[in-house]
């Protein structure tokens, strides 16, 4: 996923992580969304969704130091402070995160849920949960009937039923 695609989904999980708490945020205004992608007001945590995939590395790292020092700025108490994105970050940009970002703010758990992480967090969740973090529209029943059409035996037969039914058919018999 990417883009809004993917925050849209981060929020779905937040939403059933945190039943009750999370609450979904988006830019607008001056203030564009004040570092934050969604939050929990309760447990005090932050989450920053950014899809990475195919990102330099240089703005990656620029990114997540941008997102975290602009929350840490905007919000009191924040506990965890969690970038989700849409891949496995290289090697680069997590020594950045452990040995910069995590040791200049050492009260705040900095955490970074790749996909692998994400995949894994959602995996734990029940099935009904999964299905909508992910948008399946579930059906219980069929949305058409099924006939069984024991005479017709070729095209011909069933060209006359279809376009009937579908709009987009010419309502003629192809000769072939």
């Amino acid at each position: 996923m990417e883009g809004n695609t993917f925050q849209d989904c981060m929020d779905r999980l937040g939403l059933e992580q945190y039943p009750g708490d999370y609450q979904p945020v988006r830019a607008a205004g001056p203030k564009d969304d004040t570092k934050n992608d969604g939050y929990c007001p309760r447990a005090r945590v932050f989450f920053a969704a950014h899809a990475t995939r195919g990102e330099r590395i240089d703005k990656t790292k620029a990114k997540i130091r941008s997102d975290l020092e602009g929350c840490l700025q905007e919000h009191r108490d924040v506990k965890v402070w969690r970038f989700l994105t849409n891949e496995t970050l290289p090697g680069e940009v997590d020594l950045f995160i452990d040995n910069e970002l995590r040791p200049l703010y050492r009260g705040v758990s900095v955490e970074v849920w790749g996909l692998k992480r994400l995949a894994d967090e959602i995996s734990k969740l029940k099935r009904e949960q999964i299905d909508r973090i992910i948008d399946v529209i579930t059906v219980d029943e069929p949305e058409f009937d099924v006939a069984t059409l024991k005479h017709v035996k070729t095209g011909l037969d069933l060209w006359p039923i279809l376009s009937g039914n579908l709009g987009w058919l010419e309502h003629e018999e192809p000769a072939d």
